[in-house]
C-alpha cells in the first residue's frame, strides 16, 4: 500500500515536522490504528515513533498531526504520549473532541428556530461552518434545562431535528487547519442513509470478506404497550391514534394514556389467563410539553421494545466509509440469511492492512428475492408430503394385571410443535382391523388376551399425515414359590485386643512421625528445650492386625517463673549460713533486718511518731508529708507549700520562671534587654524593660488574636472557604451561555482566590465593577489587586487581560478580545476583615 504522509503542527497551527515511511531520513512511523466513529464522524489515531529522531520532540501533546487518506482529511490533536528510552506512543483526537471542552448553558427558544439558528447560539464563536443542512426546511422549539458540553447540545440538537450530524475536516495545502464544516443530514431510515450512502452496489458474501454471522435473539426486556409521561404530568389522553401494518391490520392504538402494541401482546403474551389484558406495561418520561410529540416519542420507543432484540455479529473488514448501509449474504445457512446493516466504526491502520476491522451496527434481516409464485409451489409441495409428528397417552398405562382394569388411549398429532389432531380424522385399529373412528378409545382388561398392539392413522384431507401403536399387555400373578434355603454362617466380627499408648518428648512442634526416634510406652518429662509431649496409640485388633494413629502433642511445658521475693525468718538468733538478701525478724512488730554478704542491717522500721533534727534520704517514698517551705540546699530552687509557689532560677540569679494560682512567669536577657514572658488562662503577654505589653496572644472562643503595642488585633486561626457558583452574566444579553465564579479560602489573614468567568463580551476594553458578583466580606484585600490572565479557547491562548479587585470587593476585566472564552486567574493576598 502507498506511504501516507503526516504532518506535525504545532498547537497554533503551523506545519514543524512530518513522518514519512518512504522517505529514509524522515521519522517513521508503525503500529498505528485509525479509528473512527458514526457519530459525529469522529476519529482517533494511534501511532509510535523513534524516541531517538530529531523529530521526535515534536511529538507532544498539544500538538496536532494531520494527513489525507482515501480522499479524506484528518487533523487531530495530540492528547496523550508514553514515552520511553526508545519509543513514542501518541493518541490524537479529531477537533470535534474539543468541543468537549466547552459549555453550553440552559436555553429556551422564544419561537420556532432553524438548526442554523439554533448552531449560532450554541457556537457563538463560529468554530463551525454550516456545510450541507438537510433539515433546513424544519423550525422547531425546543427548551435545553442544565449545563452540558457544546458537542452534546450539538448531538442534542440533531436529535431535536431527527438528524445526524458529520464534523468534517478542511485542510491547507501546508496540512494546516482551513475549516471544520458541519454537515447535517436527516436521520437514517429505511428512505434516508443519514451519514454515508446506500451501498446498493455492494453484496459481502461469506468467505469474501465475511468469516462469520452469529445471530441471537433476546426477549428479556420486551415491552407490549407503553404509558408516557411529559412534563408537569403531560399524558396522551384525548389523542385517538391507530397505526396499521402493510396489510391493513391495526398494529399500534391508543387507550387513554396507554399506546399498545396488540399484534405483539398476540405473539408475547404476559400470561395465558386472562389474554385480552396479557399486555406487558412500560412506562416512561419524556422531556417535552407537547402532546403530539409525546406520542410520536412514546410509539417510536414502543415499535423498538415491542420487538425481540436480535443481534448480529459479524467478523471481518470491508473498504466502505462510515455510515454506509451494506447487503451480506450467509450461504452457510439454511436459509440461506440475508441481511443489511450499517458501518459504525471503522478500524484501520495506514502501516498494516491486515489488522484492520469494520462493526456494523443497524442490522435488519431481508427476506430472499425468491419470487411468490415460486414461494407458493414449494409450500403446496411441503404441505402435500407434510407428516405430523404422533403420540398416543393413556390415564392408566398399558398393562394389566390379573385381568382387571382400564385404560383409554388418545391420540395426538403435533405440526411443528403445534397440537393439531382436532383437526385431522383419526381411525383406531387393534392388531390391525379397524374398528374405531375418532380421537379416544376405552380398552378394558377383558379386550386382550395376552397382548395386543392398538394402533391409529391420521389423515387430512384424505392424505396421511401420521401413524403410531401401541402395546398392551395382560399379565397374571404366579402361584407362590418354595420357601428358600438358609444362608452361609457369617465371618467372626473383629474386636480390639489391646491398645499401647507411646510418648516422646521433642523440640519440634510439627514434623513428628511414629518413625521418628525416640518413642517410648512409659511418660517422658518434658525439659527446657524439649517443651512438646507427643504421643501415638498402637491398636491391635483379634485378628492379628493393627493400626497407629497420628501422632499429636498433648502437653506443652511452659516458661519458668521470675525468682520470687525472699521470705522474712522469725527466730530470736540468726539464721545460719544466711544468702545476700535474706530477712531476718527478732518477733513480730520488731524492726526487720537485711543481710548485705557482711552484716545485718536494718531494712524495714514501723513507728507512728518520728522526730528528728536531721533526715536524710538516697530514695524516700514518704506518702503524705506536711510542711510549710521545700527548699534545695542552693537555694535557687523552692516550694512555698502554703502560697503553691514554685520558683526556679539560674545560678546567677538573671534567668528564673515561677508558678503561682494558675500564671506562669519567666524572666529573662534578650540582647541586653530585660524581658519576661506571663502565661494566662486565656493569654500570653510579653514585656520588654518593665514597660506595658509589647506583644499579646489572645485565646478567644472565636479564634486565637495577635496583638502588637500600637497596632490592630488580628485573628490567625481563621478558616473560612467561599464558593458563589457559577452565576449567570454579566452581559448575558450578549451571550446567555456567559457565567462568573468566585472561589476563596480564607486561613489566618491570607486569602487565596481562583475568579473563572466564560463571558462573551460587546467590546474590548474596560468593564466593571460587575453586579453580579463581589468578593464578600471577611476576604477582600487590604490593597487593590492587579493581576494579567490568559485567554482561552480549549487549550489555546487567543490574548491576555488583566483582573482588577479592588478594597471594597469589586471585580474588573480589562479584556482585548470579546471572544467566548475562559478567563481563569487565581489570587492570593492579605485581609484585615
Amino acid at each position: 500500500m502507498d506511504s501516507i504522509r503526516i504532518a506535525i503542527l504545532s498547537a497554533n497551527n503551523t506545519p514543524i515536522a512530518f513522518m514519512d515511511n518512504a522517505h529514509k531520513k524522515s521519522m517513521h512511523y508503525w503500529d498505528d490504528d485509525l479509528h473512527e466513529y458514526l457519530q459525529g464522524a469522529a476519529n482517533t489515531y494511534t501511532f509510535t515513533v523513534n524516541a531517538k529522531h530529531p523529530d521526535a520532540e515534536h511529538v507532544t501533546v498539544g500538538n496536532k498531526v494531520a494527513f489525507t487518506y482515501m480522499g479524506k482529511s484528518y487533523y487531530l490533536n495530540i492528547v496523550n504520549t508514553d514515552q520511553t528510552e526508545q519509543t513514542i506512543s501518541a493518541t490524537a483526537w479529531s477537533l470535534s473532541f474539543e468541543l468537549i471542552n466547552e459549555d453550553a448553558g440552559e436555553y429556551k427558544a422564544g419561537r420556532a428556530m432553524s438548526f442554523e439558528e439554533y448552531l449560532a447560539v450554541f457556537d457563538a464563536e463560529r468554530t463551525l461552518k454550516l456545510g450541507l443542512n438537510e433539515v433546513s426546511d424544519k423550525r422547531i422549539t425546543n427548551e435545553w434545562t442544565g449545563t452540558t458540553t457544546v458537542l452534546k447540545r450539538l448531538f442534542s440538537l440533531a436529535n431535536v431535528f431527527s438528524a445526524e450530524i458529520e464534523f468534517e475536516t478542511v485542510l491547507n495545502r501546508d496540512y494546516s487547519l482551513k475549516e471544520i464544516v458541519l454537515n447535517v443530514y436527516r436521520k437514517h431510515s429505511d428512505t434516508d442513509s443519514g451519514v454515508g450512502e446506500y451501498r446498493n452496489d455492494i453484496v459481502l458474501r461469506y468467505g469474501k470478506g465475511i468469516t462469520g454471522i452469529r445471530k441471537t435473539t433476546d426477549a428479556e426486556k420486551l415491552y407490549t404497550c407503553i404509558q408516557p409521561t411529559g412534563k408537569d404530568g403531560l399524558t396522551i389522553n384525548g389523542l385517538d391514534k391507530k397505526e396499521y401494518d402493510e396489510n391493513g391490520n391495526i398494529e399500534y392504538f391508543t387507550d387513554g394514556a396507554i399506546i399498545r402494541a396488540p399484534q405483539a401482546r398476540d405473539r408475547f403474551p404476559s400470561n395465558i389467563v386472562n389474554k385480552a389484558d396479557a399486555y406487558i406495561l412500560m412506562r416512561k418520561e419524556y422531556d417535552t410539553d407537547s402532546k403530539d410529540k409525546l406520542y410520536s416519542m412514546a410509539l417510536s420507543d414502543l415499535k423498538t421494545a415491542s420487538e425481540p432484540v436480535v443481534t448480529y455479529e459479524v467478523d471481518g473488514y470491508f473498504d466502505t466509509n462510515i455510515g454506509d448501509t451494506v447487503r451480506m449474504q450467509d450461504q452457510e445457512w439454511t436459509p440461506v440469511l440475508y441481511l443489511q446493516a450499517r458501518v459504525s466504526e471503522q478500524i484501520r491502520s495506514l502501516t498494516n492492512p491486515k489488522t484492520a476491522k469494520t462493526v456494523f451496527t443497524n442490522y435488519k434481516e431481508l427476506t430472499s428475492e425468491i419470487s411468490d409464485d415460486l414461494i407458493k409451489r414449494m409450500q403446496d409441495l411441503i404441505s402435500k408430503n407434510k407428516v405430523y409428528t404422533c403420540s398416543i397417552s393413556t390415564n392408566n398405562g398399558i398393562i394389566f394385571k390379573n385381568g382387571i382394569g382400564s385404560t383409554t388411549l388418545t391420540a395426538y398429532a403435533y405440526n411443528n410443535g403445534v397440537d393439531v389432531s382436532g383437526n385431522l380424522e383419526i381411525r383406531w385399529s387393534k392388531d390391525g382391523i379397524e374398528f374405531y373412528v375418532g380421537r379416544s378409545v376405552t380398552v378394558n382388561a377383558e379386550d386382550v388376551d395376552t397382548k395386543a398392539v392398538y394402533s391409529f392413522v391420521a389423515t387430512e384431507n384424505g392424505i396421511r399425515r401420521g401413524y403410531y401403536e401401541v402395546t398392551i399387555t395382560k399379565v397374571d400373578d404366579g402361584a407362590p414359590g418354595d420357601p428358600g434355603k438358609n444362608g452361609d454362617d457369617g465371618k467372626d466380627g473383629v474386636g480390639i485386643e489391646s491398645v499401647t499408648k507411646y510418648y516422646l518428648a521433642s523440640e519440634k512442634s510439627t514434623g513428628i512421625t511414629v518413625s521418628s526416634p525416640g518413642w517410648t510406652d512409659t511418660k517422658q518429662d518434658m525439659t527446657e528445650t524439649k517443651k512438646n509431649l507427643w504421643s501415638y496409640d498402637l491398636i491391635r485388633y483379634t485378628n492379628s492386625t493393627e493400626t497407629k494413629t497420628t501422632p499429636v502433642i498433648i502437653g506443652v511445658r511452659g516458661d519458668n517463673g521470675e525468682t520470687g521475693d525472699s521470705g522474712i525468718i522469725i527466730s530470736p538468733t540468726p539464721p545460719e549460713n544466711p544468702k545476700v538478701g535474706q530477712l531476718w525478724q527478732t518477733a513480730s512488730g520488731e524492726p526487720i533486718k537485711r543481710w548485705d554478704g557482711s552484716k545485718w542491717a536494718i531494712y524495714y522500721i514501723s513507728v507512728e511518731n518520728l522526730n528528728v533534727e536531721t533526715l536524710s534520704a538516697i530514695a524516700a517514698n514518704l506518702g503524705t508529708v506536711t510542711a510549710g517551705l521545700i527548699k534545695s540546699l542552693d537555694g535557687h530552687f523552692f516550694i512555698q507549700v502554703n502560697t503553691g509557689e514554685i520558683y526556679s532560677e539560674d545560678e546567677n540569679g538573671i534567668n528564673s520562671s515561677a508558678i503561682s494560682k494558675g500564671v506562669f512567669v519567666a524572666n529573662g536577657m534578650d540582647s541586653g534587654r530585660h524581658t519576661s514572658l506571663s502565661i494566662f488562662p486565656t493569654q500570653i503577654a510579653q514585656y520588654f524593660d518593665g514597660a506595658t505589653i509589647s506583644n499579646l496572644v489572645n485565646f478567644k472562643r472565636d479564634g486565637i488574636f495577635v496583638k502588637n503595642s500600637g497596632s490592630y488585633e488580628m485573628n490567625i486561626s481563621k478558616a473560612t472557604n467561599y464558593d458563589s457558583g457559577k452565576i449567570k452574566g454579566p452581559f448575558a444579553s450578549t451571550n446567555p451561555s456567559n457565567y462568573i465564579q468566585a472561589e476563596l479560602k480564607r486561613r489566618g489573614c491570607v486569602v487565596t482566590c481562583k475568579i473563572t468567568a466564560l463571558i462573551q463580551f460587546p467590546n474590548t476594553g474596560s468593564h466593571g465593577p460587575f453586579d453580579e458578583l463581589k468578593i464578600p466580606v471577611g476576604y477582600r484585600p487590604v490593597v487593590d489587586i492587579v493581576e494579567t490572565y490568559s485567554e482561552l479557547v480549549g487549550t489555546s491562548v487567543i490574548g491576555t487581560g488583566r483582573y482588577y479587585i479592588t478594597k471594597d470587593g469589586g471585580i474588573s476585566i480589562v479584556t482585548g478580545k470579546t471572544d467566548y472564552c475562559e478567563r481563569i486567574k487565581t489570587f492570593t493576598w492579605i485581609t484585615d476583615d
